[in-house]
């Protein structure tokens, strides 16, 4: 198994929301905020949660003070610690990804990134 010690840690990433459609407003929750997605004024905010009986490396996306979906488990698994410690991860929204199979089905993805002068 990887630990998060292993694994190299970039400064800033892009990845993808997991567990989006598990919200009980969705797909209609990912069209809300389109607008603000546009115009880059979603406020997005990464929260630890672990107390989390599923991954207690979990980290929550929340976006406009509402739970979207979290970070995907190995991310989590690497920069849970981090937080931990007192470093501050950013992330804002970067796309609503719609495929031509699934339209009414949309994802998120957002941009990661840690604060100037934190270390790991």
């Amino acid at each position: 198994m990887i630990t998060a010690k292993e694994l190299d840690v970039p400064t800033q990433f892009l990845t993808k929301i997991v567990g989006i459609s598990f919200s009980s407003n969705y797909p209609d929750n990912i069209f809300a905020i389109a607008q603000e997605v546009a115009m880059k004024t979603a406020r997005c905010e990464l929260v630890r949660e672990p107390n989390n009986v599923h991954d207690t490396n979990s980290i929550r996306v929340d976006i406009n003070n509402v739970a979207i979906g979290h970070l995907p488990r190995l991310i989590a698994m690497v920069l849970a610690p981090s937080i931990d410690k007192g470093n501050t991860w950013l992330a804002e929204v970067d796309s609503i990804v719609i495929s031509n199979e699934n339209i009414n089905k949309p994802g998120l993805k957002i941009n990661v990134w840690r604060q100037q002068n934190a270390t790991l």
